[in-house]
């Protein structure tokens, strides 16, 4: 307690015994990419499902137990932090400011098996919207720089390929380290 008060959100020190800062991130990533899988907002049913299927898998955790460390999860975030917060109209999760879910995106997709990551990229790579949280994780990681810069072959959708070169590019502009054959590529 003994925190202060700003628009109904104590931003003092909350207690959150059971958590890892770690868990805590993760978590972060996961709320963003429920959020953006939909229309920028999401039911908390659907965000608490991601969250606890996130701490059994990549934690280890018993349902019960990632049940309510993602309780505690989806409170910091909302009630401490307020980056993702539970729409007063529809009760959705959204987040305060759209930066704060692409920023979330980008580290779950650096998170995710070459496999997974592989189909996100190619998947986002279908939709200008898309192009911050990709940059960014391409900024993140040298393997989802390379994979972009590969997804620009592989793809089926023309507009899919010229993204993917593009932003590559402009990854590489802000810092991306792609591995030496994938730079080739896209030179």
């Amino acid at each position: 307690a003994g925190g202060v008060v700003m628009e109904g959100r104590d931003i003092g020190t909350a207690v959150f015994p059971d958590l890892r800062g770690d868990q805590l991130l993760s978590g972060y990533s996961e709320i963003a990419h429920a959020i953006l899988a939909g229309p920028g907002s999401c039911p908390p049913a659907i965000v608490q499902q991601m969250v606890v299927g996130m701490l059994a898998s990549q934690w280890g955790k018993a349902p019960a137990e990632a049940g309510a460390l993602a309780r505690e999860i989806m409170q910091f975030w909302d009630g401490h932090v307020g980056v993702f917060v539970t729409s007063p109209v529809t009760g959705y999760i959204e987040p305060r400011s759209r930066v704060f879910a692409e920023i979330g995106e980008a580290m779950w997709m650096v998170r995710q098996d070459p496999d997974t990551r592989r189909d996100q990229i190619a998947a986002a790579l279908a939709d200008q919207d898309n192009r911050e949280p990709v940059v960014l994780a391409a900024i993140l990681s040298a393997d989802v720089a390379s994979e972009m810069i590969d997804a620009a072959g592989a793809a089926t959708i023309p507009a899919s390929g010229t993204h993917a070169l593009l932003w590559a590019a402009d990854a590489i502009t802000d810092g991306a380290a792609p591995e030496p054959a994938s730079l080739g590529k896209l030179l």
